[in-house]
């Protein structure tokens, strides 16, 4: 590599280009581009490396001058909280090898990182060690995916994605440890350094589109009931054609019948200033067999951009099965031979006694409360009691929600006459 430079928007104006060693890996000029592929989701930046000097007459190499054992060393810069991969491969053209860099924090403060605009921050990489053998005329490929950063307020990311890359060698020696700190100006003599950084262009300002499903809390239904699942839909974008989606439903829930009313979502016009679309609603509609297991599920939605990014977002359905309780014990009538039964119910619907023997007995609650009812006896129970004084009953409680499966629950009681 014959010269480099810090990244151009960093520098102080008495910056100063310095010869680097002559042998390193380099970018080959114009190669650093920017795309968001599936229209939604993860931003890719691609840059292209050569060993040796990038030709700045033609995108090829030049070739190393010396062999040697280094390191090569990558930066990005991108919106503060992006998320950013934990290593990155540079992928080798013919008779090179791939090149593996992990991320490395301390090159954002080697490179002047703090430096950089408001709202963005410098990720860096350092490669493993690797040969570079005089002549090398070898290429690379390095793509490297940032997902988007997630915005203050939980939503859509609203803005142009900003970025641009660093790179950077630096020879490794018996004087020169890999363990060494990171340094992008470090000196091996007045006309060449050991390590070097340089910046690959200005900042490019790169439109994107990004949606963000927001699911509801716990939604809670009873078995054999229909519920309504709510998902938020968040978008922003800043591009001139914005994608469309396609979306899709499902749940764990086994058996249970799912469907989405409104299967497609085209974002709204979108605020000049948020970049923004109006907020939206898609209904998951959950028909729960009423033989379902009480348990949590998952009910699932998914837009598919007209491009091909996916976004999934996963809501939680409780289904459960009303409880009935017995308040107390059975407070008997001698005088009339009944019982009056108090039941705690869980809300509105119908509550019945009845069974063999039974007189039956309804009440319809509005809302979750406590009911009483009297349990008489009726045919050869009826003549039992009158001719015993007692007799022993099993009324069958069936509780019906206004919405969802019934249950039942069995209370004896022996009714007593004098």
């Amino acid at each position: 590599m014959g010269k480099s430079r810090r990244l151009i928007f960093i520098l102080a104006a008495t910056a100063v280009l310095a010869v680097v060693a002559s042998g390193c890996v380099g970018y080959k000029p114009d190669s650093f581009n920017v795309s968001q592929v599936g229209g939604i989701g993860p931003v890719k930046m691609h840059l292209e490396l050569c060993s040796g000097e990038a030709k700045t007459t033609a995108p090829s190499c030049a070739g190393n001058d010396e062999s040697n054992q280094a390191q090569s060393m990558l930066g990005f810069i991108v919106p503060k909280g992006s998320i950013a991969p934990a290593t990155v491969t540079a992928v080798p053209g013919p008779g090179a090898t791939p090149i593996k860099y992990n991320r490395n924090d301390e090159l954002a403060a080697a490179a002047d990182g703090e430096e950089l605009p408001p709202g963005l921050e410098l990720v860096g990489y350092l490669s493993e060690v690797y040969s570079e053998q005089a002549g090398d005329e070898l290429e690379w490929s390095v793509d490297a995916e940032f997902g988007l950063p997630p915005a203050a307020d939980g939503g859509s990311f609203a803005g142009n994605f900003q970025t641009s890359s660093l790179i950077g060698w630096r020879v490794v020696d018996g004087t020169h440890s890999a363990s060494r700190p990171i340094n992008c100006t470090e000196l091996e003599g007045p006309e060449s350094f050991a390590s070097g950084c340089s910046s690959t262009g200005e900042l490019i300002e790169y439109g994107v589109s990004n949606l963000v499903i927001k699911p509801p809390a716990t939604v809670s239904v009873y078995a054999g009931a229909k519920a309504t699942v709510p998902f938020s839909l968040d978008f922003a974008t800043t591009v001139p054609s914005p994608p469309t989606f396609t979306l899709a439903a499902g749940s764990t829930l086994p058996k249970a019948g799912v469907k989405l009313p409104e299967p497609s979502f085209i974002g709204g016009p979108p605020d000049p200033t948020t970049h923004r679309s109006p907020l939206a609603t898609r209904n998951v509609k959950v028909t729960v067999p009423s033989n379902a297991k009480p348990g949590t599920y998952d009910v699932t939605i998914t837009a598919t951009a007209s491009s091909g990014g996916v976004v999934t977002q996963t809501a939680k359905l409780k289904v459960t099965r009303p409880v009935i309780k017995f308040v107390g014990k059975p407070k008997l009538n001698k005088a009339n031979g009944t019982a009056t039964l108090t039941v705690k119910v869980p809300g509105a619907g119908t509550l019945t006694a009845s069974g063999k023997g039974v007189v039956k007995a309804q009440k319809k609650p509005k809302k979750a409360g406590k009911l009483k009812l009297t349990i008489k006896a009726k045919g050869a129970a009826l003549n039992e009691l009158r001719a015993d004084g007692s007799v022993k009953l099993k009324p069958q409680l069936k509780f019906k929600p206004s919405a969802g499966a019934a249950v039942t629950k069995t209370k004896p009681v022996t009714l007593k006459l004098s």
